[in-house]
């Protein structure tokens, strides 16, 4: 017989496995030894699995879906630090949660392979729809390299959806670039840089990860 927290540690194990054979080689695994930035890793790890307790002092205290922007210049662990958080939500006792991985620059490449084949519309509900399955808590969605992508109208158009989509349906969104948001809003053209830049900093805590006297 099969007890319901043998089920939902099954369901942890499988989600865990699917999330990190997602991840390019590079990111499958954390090593905190070895991670160029050890003190942000600790406090932002720390941060992160206290999300409820909203502690005075905590950044995330006054965000209501809390998120993350994480920015700086490259080789600073960005990445590989989104993903250790999203393994972890995964692995948080009782949770339900799953995550998904998403390259901006392979994510606006097929953007606009999709849009050319007239198939958007599907394809852009595909990266979210694990949002309204039954089994799952609120997810995490990983977008890496936002400042990177190639940014045509229809990029970002459709770049604008779906943090729209992430933020409507109480996802926790993470995301990674090299430059702050003043920078990033100049990547997009003006209908579309000030509107996107507003969303992530409305539901996403900044970390600087050039911040000096933090090794």
């Amino acid at each position: 017989m099969v007890t319901n927290t043998q089920a939902i540690a099954d369901l942890q194990k499988r989600r865990l496995n699917e999330f990190r054979e997602s991840l390019p080689c590079v990111y499958r695994f954390f090593d905190r030894e070895r991670f160029p930035r050890p003190k942000i890793a600790d406090r932002i790890i720390e941060e992160w699995q206290s999300l409820e307790e909203k502690h005075e002092g905590s950044p995330f205290a006054d965000c209501y879906r809390p998120g993350l922007i994480l920015f700086g210049e490259s080789r600073k662990g960005k990445t590989q630090l989104a993903c250790e958080l999203a393994k972890q939500a995964i692995k948080a006792h009782e949770s339900q949660a799953d995550a998904r991985f998403i390259s901006a620059v392979e994510w606006a490449a097929e953007a606009s392979k999709k849009a050319k084949a007239c198939d958007l519309d599907g394809w852009a509900h595909s990266l979210v729809k694990f949002a309204w399955r039954d089994d799952c808590d609120p997810g995490i969605i990983i977008i890496d390299d936002l400042d990177k992508l190639r940014c045509t109208a229809v990029v970002q158009s459709e770049l604008f959806g779906l943090i729209e989509k992430i933020t409507a349906n109480d996802l926790r969104l993470i995301v990674t670039t090299n430059v702050s948001g003043d920078d990033l809003c100049k990547k997009f053209s003006s209908e579309f840089g000030s509107a996107i830049v507003s969303r992530l900093r409305e539901f996403c805590v900044p970390v600087d990860f050039g911040m000096e006297g933090i090794p």
